[in-house]
This record gives structure tokens, C-alpha cells and sequence, in this order.
């Protein structure tokens, strides 16, 4: 029995319907609700664990960094026993903080002391400069130099030695990095550790001066 041409055509759209209602029901299965609830739950698992990870590995890196710190202090301070320097202990530090910021020690929470030392770097800059600009003077000035080196020398030998003061000699000049907070307000100074001297304060979270 042949189909005529309308039949066909309907024929072919009732098949058309059909796979349409299959699919539609293989869509409803995969995405079912508790399939649905399957995949948040486990994205929310995979979000918990990369957070977890990520902060287990902040705490390490603070951690390392908190032992170096301490490290680096307890060097310092064998360094200044050595040297028969006397540093100012913790708690002078931290009242003389308070002090300078105008609170009580009540009211601050302050994070571990850090002993550090201070950068020389710009004094050995300026005697280099000052070394090479003689270094290339002119030659009638180093003439001169080298005439009055026997003389220089002679007086030298008649003066009495005089010894060198250690305390002119040495670089060595630590100081207290302090860090406290109070009312979300963090504080940043730092303090000479033999004078106890204000050499930096800040109240907010730039570094620049640290």
C-alpha cells in the first residue's frame, strides 16, 4: 500500500516528534534533580578543598617566614652580646610604642618584635663617590699629596698613638620593627634598639618606609 505525499509527510513529523520526546526524557534523566544536587554538592567539595589547600600553604609561608624572622633576631642579639651592646628587652620596646602612637599597651595587640639593622648602604655609597673623585684628581694636587707624605708621616711618628674609639668603627645599629593593631588600625615603627629612639612610625598598610 503506497503512502501519498501528505502521508508521508506526516509520518515523517510523528518520527520527528518521537526522537524529540526521547531526547527530551535523556535530558531529564541526566539532569534530574538529585543529579542535580550530586553536581553542587561536589563542585562545593572541590571548592572547600582548593581553599583548604590554598590556605594549608599560606600558613606554611607563614610559618617559614615567622622562624626566619626569629632567626634573624636571635642572630642580632648574639652579634650585640658579642660586642658587649646592651638592647633594650621587649616589653621597654613596646611601651615606648604606646608611647608614641598615644595609647595604652591595653589597647594595642602587638604581633612578634623583629630585631633588624640599618641599611648603611647610602654612607658606603657617598665614601666610594668620595674615593673616586680623589682617585681622579689632578695630578698637581696628588703631587702635592705625595710631597707632603714624608712630612705627614714624620709628624705621625712624633705623635703619641691614640687608640681607635670601636664605637666610630662599627655599623652595627639594630632596631625594633614593631607591628601592633587597635581598632583596625595597624602601626608601624621602628626603634632604635640601644637608644630606643623613633626612627620611623607609619599607621597605615603601606611598606614603603619598612
Amino acid at each position: 500500500m503506497g503512502y501519498t505525499c501528505q502521508q508521508k509527510c506526516d509520518k515523517q513529523k510523528e518520527d520527528f516528534i518521537m526522537e524529540a520526546q526521547k531526547i527530551k526524557e535523556q535530558v531529564k534523566s541526566v539532569f534530574s534533580p538529585a543529579h542535580l544536587k550530586k553536581a553542587a554538592a561536589l563542585a562545593v567539595l572541590v571548592g572547600v578543598a582548593t581553599a583548604g589547600t590554598a590556605y594549608f600553604h599560606y600558613q606554611q609561608a607563614e610559618a617559614q617566614s615567622l622562624m626566619k624572622r626569629q632567626a634573624r633576631s636571635e642572630m642580632i642579639a648574639a652579634q650585640a652580646a658579642q660586642r658587649n651592646i646592651v638592647l633594650l628587652d621587649e616589653d621597654k620596646v613596646r611601651s615606648i610604642a604606646a608611647e608614641s602612637i598615644g595609647k595604652s599597651e591595653a589597647e594595642l595587640t602587638f604581633r612578634p618584635l623583629e630585631l633588624k639593622m640599618r641599611d648603611h648602604d647610602g654612607d658606603r655609597d657617598h665614601d666610594r663617590k668620595g674615593h673616586k673623585k680623589g682617585k681622579h684628581g689632578n695630578r698637581d694636587h696628588r703631587g702635592q699629596q705625595a710631597q707632603s707624605a714624608p712630612a705627614a708621616a714624620a709628624q705621625d711618628a712624633a705623635a703619641p698613638a691614640v687608640p681607635a674609639d670601636p664605637a666610630a668603627q662599627t655599623d652595627f645599629r639594630p632596631f625594633y620593627k614593631v607591628k601592633c593593631t587597635a581598632n583596625n588600625i595597624t602601626y608601624k615603627l621602628r626603634i632604635d634598639a640601644v637608644t630606643g629612639a623613633l626612627l620611623a612610625s607609619d599607621a597605615d598598610t603601606d611598606d614603603h618606609i619598612f
